[in-house]
């Protein structure tokens, strides 16, 4: 879809306003602006969330105003939503290709590795500045951290590429009819 407005300029030469909403990836495949925007919106959403419960300031013990309903309702309650948009986006990518067994368990064993290096550097980190953040569980956990589950989105990540190969023959089975059914069901 390449939609642009054309003007005449003053010399008489054509001018072209827009961009095109698709434009070729590096990979050579097509990318939709729209969904990227919608990405980056929750990407921002999850954010937010993460600013209001992880700041270490009980929202709640602020008056009930404008500003406590901001923050519970659109900043807090926001993350939630963020997280389901930014993992249906990536998991439509993900079905726009043949998805293996062999290949996601090379993606799955590639992002432990990148978990490992970080939990790793984190904590060693940690050791140096403040040891009383460190407890023998928490070092067990950034031995294995997607295992161990250490960080919940890289695990549920992880759970999600293993089974994807059957959640993709499986929804191919049922058809278009009965995938919008069971879209709309869930």
């Amino acid at each position: 879809m390449n939609e642009s407005i054309q003007s005449t300029s003053g010399s008489g030469a054509h001018v072209r306003h827009a961009a095109p909403a698709h434009s070729r990836n590096s990979n050579g495949g097509w990318r939709n602006s729209s969904i990227e925007l919608l990405r980056i919106i929750a990407m921002f959403m999850i954010l937010m969330h993460h600013f209001i419960v992880h700041n270490g300031y009980d929202v709640k013990q602020l008056p009930l105003g404008p500003e406590r309903i901001f923050f519970q309702l659109i900043m807090q309650g926001g993350g939630k939503i963020g997280v389901v948009i930014f993992f249906s986006i990536s998991a439509w990518f993900f079905l726009d290709k043949e998805q293996t067994i062999k290949s996601n368990l090379k993606r799955v064993w590639i992002m432990e590795r990148e978990l490992l290096f970080w939990s790793l550097t984190l904590m060693a980190f940690y050791l140096m500045l403040d040891r009383a953040c460190i407890d023998a569980k928490l070092m067990i956990k950034s031995i294995a951290p997607l295992s161990m589950s250490l960080w919940w989105y890289a695990t549920a990540y992880a759970i999600f590429l293993a089974l994807l190969p059957f959640l993709s023959k499986g929804l191919k089975a049922l058809g278009r009819k009965y995938h919008l059914a069971l879209a709309i069901t869930y």
